[in-house]
């Protein structure tokens, strides 16, 4: 999920205000392979700015099922967050995980 901050009226512009989300839902099929894919993938989202804001923990599912694994990661940007997946860094830390996990990955703009 992405969303954009409360909109700044101090001479900011709108589009510098922008903000965007990439939301991972995830199955977990190998936990010891996908541990390997947290321990690269963390510091390469930092690197391009990703900020976690969920990573984990305990989750219910009131509609649907099948991801009981949820990350959302906060970028400055749309183009931030696309250099971040699309990254040689984060390629890596996917290639650890392909066979590791399910998963769901969007990037996306949010509301105010």
């Amino acid at each position: 999920m992405i969303r954009r901050p409360p909109r700044s009226t101090q001479g900011v512009s709108s589009a510098a205000s922008d903000v965007y989300k990439r939301q991972v839902r995830c199955h977990v099929k190998y936990t010891e392979a996908y541990g390997k894919y947290i321990e690269l993938a963390g510091p390469a989202i930092e690197k391009y700015g990703g900020r976690f804001l969920v990573r984990g923990g305990e989750q219910v599912e009131v509609e649907g099922d099948g991801y009981e694994r949820t990350v959302l990661v906060e970028f400055n940007n749309l183009e931030q967050a696309k250099a971040c997946y699309q990254s040689e860094e984060y390629q890596n830390a996917y290639k650890v995980q392909e066979k590791a996990a399910d998963r769901l990955v969007v990037l996306v703009e949010g509301v105010n």
